[in-house]
């Protein structure tokens, strides 16, 4: 019971904290999509739905997160008159993954590609592990149902986030030093087949 109780504090907290951060501020989180990419869906929530804020698509070669998500590091400024500032960076084996986005300014940094989000929304970055660099950027429809897979329902409405995730390059078998120590992950394309 001990150990129950600050967990439970942290989760109080936390909900807490998250009721006090004005309900228009994005809010930002990367998963694993297909054998070739992660995805980062940053959004709102609106009434009764969700909001796209941005989209970045993370692809390199299948596999390339295999080495297990080792360290997630961010920032989030929000406050009364502000939509909100991200910074995040998350690193899996010896990748690392990283952007600054300020939706006030409405602009997204990714290495040294700066994106302006006026007209955009979508962010495609290729080869991840090796030489990053944005390869694509194009507007999504931003409304989406609140709750569920946010990437899957991009995926159900956009053609061409279907086509981006690579459904069809299957995934490899993770390194054997990884074996059995990763939480198995069911993608979008695997969700899609279903």
């Amino acid at each position: 019971m001990a150990r129950v109780l600050p967990r439970l504090m942290v989760v109080m907290t936390t909900l807490a904290a998250a009721g006090c951060q004005p309900s228009e501020s994005a809010s930002c989180q990367s998963n694993i999509v297909s054998s070739t990419g992660v995805a980062t869906f940053c959004g709102h929530r609106k009434g009764n739905g969700e909001v796209l804020d941005l989209l970045i698509l993370w692809r390199g070669k299948p596999g390339w997160f295999h080495g297990g998500q080792s360290g997630v590091e961010g920032t989030r400024v929000f406050g009364a008159r502000t939509k909100g500032v991200v910074s995040a960076r998350q690193t899996y084996g010896d990748v690392t993954i990283a952007f600054d986005a300020d939706f006030d300014a409405q602009t997204v940094t990714i290495g040294r590609s700066t994106v302006k989000l006026d007209r955009i929304n979508t962010v495609i970055v290729d080869d991840v592990d090796g030489s990053p660099h944005v390869s694509a950027t194009r507007w999504t429809e931003p409304h989406l149902p609140l709750g569920g897979d946010w990437n899957l329902a991009l995926a159900h409405q956009s053609g061409d986030l279907l086509r981006d995730l690579r459904c069809d390059v299957p995934m490899p078998a993770a390194p054997a030093s990884f074996a059995g120590t990763q939480v198995p992950v069911i993608t979008v394309c695997e969700k899609l087949k279903e």
